[in-house]
C-alpha cells in the first residue's frame, strides 16, 4: 500500500452541499473510502457506496473512481445503514464489494 498514489478527492456541487449541510469533513470522507466497514457497488446509476461504522451510526459515502480522481456524489450520517442495505441488495440494485 505504501507504493500506491493518492488519488484527490473531488465533490460534484450536490456532494459538496450535502457534506457541508450535514457538517462532514472530506477528512471523515477519506476514512470512510481507506477504510470502510462495508462497500457495494450500486448497479442502478453505476456509483461505489463505502460506509463507515460511527458511534452507533454510519456513515455513507456514494462516489465515482475517474482515473487518480474519487468524485464524492452525495454523503449522509444514517442510523439505518442495516435497513438501507437490506433494501437495496433485495432489490437487486446493490452488490456487495467488502
Amino acid at each position: 500500500m505504501q507504493n500506491q498514489k493518492k488519488e484527490r478527492i473531488e465533490f460534484t456541487s450536490h456532494g459538496k452541499l450535502r457534506a457541508a449541510e450535514r457538517s462532514i469533513t472530506k477528512d471523515l470522507i477519506q476514512k470512510a473510502l481507506s477504510k470502510p466497514s462495508s462497500s457495494f457497488y450500486d448497479l442502478r446509476s453505476a456509483t461505489h457506496v463505502a460506509l463507515k461504522k460511527l458511534d452507533g451510526q454510519h456513515l455513507l459515502v456514494v462516489y465515482v473512481r475517474q482515473a487518480a480522481e474519487i468524485r464524492i456524489i452525495t454523503t449522509f450520517i444514517t442510523s439505518n445503514a442495516k435497513e438501507i442495505i437490506e433494501a437495496k441488495v433485495k432489490s437487486n440494485v446493490w452488490v456487495k464489494v467488502k
